[in-house]
């Protein structure tokens, strides 16, 4: 049996508050889904995501990220744990729009990938 292998690049992982955008194995965007506005100074942004995780009677059990569990990112010594993932989809061609460059090195040296609307809209409404 061929089991095809994954060929999106980018994915949208939704959890109940937020959505996390990952770039292959990192994350490039944190958006907040109440106001619909992107959260540059997450923790997340510019770290891998090292798996998922599923909360058990005895703490986690690593998983494969998706529905049902939490997204766990390595920070660099801090992991970062989110709330359980109730979706993952591809994002939209407008929310790609405001992806980072991100520079492992120095996230906070990050540059917009693409440069969004000049209509001073600071996310895009979906």
């Amino acid at each position: 049996m061929h089991i095809p292998q994954e060929r999106r690049l980018n994915k949208r992982f939704v959890t109940l508050n937020t959505e996390y955008h990952v770039h292959e194995d990192t994350c490039v965007g944190v958006k907040c889904r109440h106001s619909n506005a992107w959260i540059d100074d997450h923790m997340a942004v510019g770290h891998n995501l090292s798996g998922g995780l599923v909360r058990t009677a005895h703490g986690y059990t690593p998983a494969r990220p998706g529905p049902g569990s939490s997204l766990w990112f390595d920070a660099g010594g801090r992991d970062i744990v989110t709330s359980t993932v109730i979706e993952v989809d591809r994002p939209g061609k407008t929310a790609v729009g405001y992806y980072r460059a991100v520079d492992l090195s120095n996230p906070a040296l990050s540059q917009p990938i693409l440069n969004p609307p000049s209509t001073g809209i600071t996310a895009p409404v979906m």
